[in-house]
């Protein structure tokens, strides 16, 4: 059994803007009573994961956010662990000359609140396509920066940071290996974790395209879960 069951949040634990299925809740306590330390990994910060597995009755679970760029340890406050990857001054500079590039724009862009991570969520479909059009301009001077365009937002994060990256250092400080993680996603940010786990499920929807990358694939986050309870996948 894997020691470690990572979970995806957006349009895999929960739809976009839609709660977590109380089936899929009642799962995850049931895969955590059996042994298996819950951990979210997610483009969003550490601090709306940790109101999350609050709400889930999951206090405990091991939080990773800005694709990896922050990891935190249960949801209480402060932490007792807390990782944050170092933000070098070219990494801050080329943040920096994004958002010069968008303050003609700020009024239709909200930034979510990150520690490491940049992230402009357009609050228009045309601001999305005006956003694309700029980064596209600009990719080839931000060489110290990684891009994940998500279905809301675009991330930017510090070259190498990535959700694998994230699985690694927690790997580190825990003492645990790529044996002890499967994990569960549904997206492009996901590939990273997808090649350094020893097992790796894709949730399909209609945006999905990375599932022939994942070990397996289901159509519904419940039947993956139903699959590992009753031991079909490991």
């Amino acid at each position: 059994m894997h020691r470690f069951l990572v979970l995806d949040l957006d349009d895999t634990l929960a739809a976009v803007g839609k709660p977590v299925l109380a089936e899929n809740v009642a799962l995850l306590h049931q895969l955590q009573a059996q042994g298996r330390q819950i951990v979210l990994c997610s483009g969003k910060p550490v601090y709306y994961l940790c109101g999350l597995c609050r709400q889930l009755g999951l206090p405990d679970a091991i939080l990773i956010g800005e694709t990896g760029g922050v990891i935190q340890g249960g949801s209480d406050l402060p932490p007792m662990l807390h990782i944050k990857n170092n933000v070098s001054p070219e990494v801050l500079s080329q943040m920096a000359t994004v958002r010069e590039a968008l303050t003609p724009y700020e009024a239709r862009l909200w930034y979510q609140p990150n520690e490491v991570a940049l992230t402009p969520f357009p609050r228009d479909p045309e601001m999305f396509e005006i956003l694309n059009e700029i980064i596209s301009r600009l990719a080839p001077s931000l060489t110290a920066l990684d891009l994940y365009r998500q279905v809301d937002c675009i991330d930017f994060v510090p070259k190498g940071t990535n959700k694998g990256s994230g699985l690694q250092a927690l790997a580190r400080v825990l003492g645990a290996s790529a044996a002890d993680f499967l994990v569960i996603g549904d997206g492009e940010n996901d590939v990273p974790m997808f090649q350094y786990a020893d097992f790796s499920i894709c949730i399909r929807h209609p945006r999905c395209q990375v599932s022939h990358l994942a070990s397996v694939a289901f159509d519904t986050l419940y039947e993956a879960l139903q699959a590992l309870w009753i031991g079909q996948l490991d």
